[in-house]
C-alpha cells in the first residue's frame, strides 16, 4: 500500500488525476476495452472535473458503478447521477453499467473512498455482506438506515489489478491510520480489506 498525503487541494487534484490517467493509457496500449469501477461521494468530485479534461481514449472505457442508493437516477443523491454530471456528460465513453450489471469481468482500475466509520462502497462496519464469499453484488443499508442500498462486494472489488483510493479531510485520519494498523479487524474498518490488495494507492488529503 502506497499512501500520498497532501496538504494542498491543488497538489492533491493534479497527482491523483495524473496517477488515474496513467493508469488508464498504460491499459489502451494493450487492450481494447478498460474497465473502471467508480464510486460516488464527495471526495472524488473535483479529480473526476480534472480527469474529464485529459486525452484518455475514453471510446475503450467501460465505466461500472461500485455502490448506489436506492433512489431514482436523476435523484440528488444517486451516485450515478453524480458520477454522469461530473465525469461521464459528454465524453465518447464505450459503456456505462449499473452496480446490478456487473457480471464478474476483472477491472482495470477501482476507484473508491472511504467514511468516517471505516466503510468503503457500501460496505459498512459490522454488516452480514462483509463475510459475503459468492455473489458479486448485495443490496444493504447504512447503519443510520438512510436509504437502501446495492453495492458491489469484496469478491467483485478485489478483482482488479489496480485500486485507488480518493480520500479527503482531516477527520479521516485516524481512521485511515487504524486501517493500517494490524491489529485492526475488517469488521470494524471495511476499507482494511481493500487496502491489503496487492496494488494499492491512497491520494489523501489532510484538509
Amino acid at each position: 500500500m502506497q499512501i500520498h498525503t497532501f496538504y494542498n487541494t491543488d497538489d492533491y487534484i493534479k497527482s491523483a488525476t495524473d496517477a488515474i490517467e496513467t493508469v488508464l493509457l498504460k491499459v489502451s496500449k494493450k487492450q481494447e476495452v478498460i474497465r473502471v469501477a467508480v464510486s460516488g461521494g464527495s471526495s472524488p468530485i473535483l479529480v473526476y472535473q480534472k480527469l474529464r479534461e485529459r486525452n484518455i481514449p475514453w471510446e475503450k472505457v467501460e465505466f461500472y458503478l461500485v455502490d448506489e442508493r436506492m433512489v431514482p437516477k436523476d435523484h440528488s443523491e444517486s451516485n450515478e447521477r453524480m458520477i454522469r454530471k461530473e465525469l461521464l456528460n459528454n465524453l465518447p465513453i464505450r459503456k456505462f453499467y449499473s452496480v446490478e450489471e456487473y457480471s464478474g469481468e476483472m477491472f482495470d482500475l477501482v476507484l473508491l473512498g472511504m467514511g468516517l466509520d471505516g466503510h468503503t462502497a457500501s460496505l459498512f462496519p459490522h454488516a452480514k455482506e462483509l463475510n459475503e464469499k459468492t455473489s458479486l453484488v448485495v443490496h444493504t443499508k447504512s447503519p443510520l438506515g438512510i436509504k437502501d442500498r446495492v453495492t458491489l462486494t469484496f469478491l467483485s472489488l478485489m478483482n482488479s489489478e489496480k485500486i485507488i483510493f480518493l480520500i479527503c479531510g482531516e477527520e479521516k485520519k485516524a481512521i485511515l491510520e487504524k486501517a493500517q494498523q494490524a491489529e485492526t479487524v475488517v469488521s470494524d474498518v471495511p476499507a482494511k480489506m481493500i487496502m491489503e490488495h496487492n496494488n494499492v494507492e491512497i491520494y489523501y488529503l489532510k484538509n
